[in-house]
């Protein structure tokens, strides 16, 4: 069975194989197998992206609201500084204009978390197939570290050679009981002969 999709990272690439190919039914089997296999880890490496994404969001979120908050006390403090005599209108003025520099800093670090909300929301209902292609246009080196149908197939089969080998050792309780009785009796044949 040739197909390039058989070699290929892309998960269109491997349905490909199920759509074009006469396969048997063992064949068509493994492979659609291998391809849940493949599709489940890239939906989990989606989902792991989203919500680390979601995660770096909310702590943004949370830092700039933080400081945000710490400023309103400030601020009360400081005019309640003026109005009393302990510090001049001058200070004052040049802390307002850092705390107006902070300000507009926050205000970039929101708009840009603004902004990020569109791409979480698109990332979330986001196709395994879309994120994949976005992934691999976007780390070329990761279409050579990632599964295909063959690796994952033979990687199927190395399982259940080592499934079947460690099975052929079993014995069955009927052999167990067997052996067990022969030991016993050659046992007692040595401890008579011994008496």
């Amino acid at each position: 069975m040739t197909h390039p999709g058989l070699n290929s990272p892309r998960l269109a690439d491997m349905r490909a194989v199920l759509d074009e190919v006469a396969l048997s039914n063992n064949e068509r089997h493994e492979i659609e197998l291998a391809l849940s296999d493949i599709e489940a880890d890239w939906e989990s490496k989606r989902r792991e992206a989203y919500d680390h994404a979601l995660g770096v969001r909310d702590d943004q979120h949370d830092e700039v609201i933080g400081a945000a908050d710490a400023f309103g006390g400030v601020i009360a403090e400081w005019y309640d500084n003026v109005r009393n005599g302990r510090c001049s209108p001058q200070e004052a003025r040049a802390w307002l204009r850092d705390v107006r520099a902070d300000f507009d800093v926050l205000t970039g670090q929101h708009r840009g978390i603004e902004t990020s909300e569109d791409r979480l929301a698109a990332m979330d209902t986001m196709s395994v197939d879309t994120y994949q292609a976005e992934r691999l246009a976007r780390l070329s080196s990761l279409g050579a570290s990632s599964p295909t149908l063959m690796t994952k197939i033979a990687e199927f089969r190395r399982e259940q050679e080592r499934r079947s080998q460690a099975n052929g050792f079993r014995r069955s309780k009927e052999e167990i009981d067997a052996e067990q009785d022969a030991l016993v009796r050659a046992l007692r044949g040595t401890q008579r002969g011994r008496s």
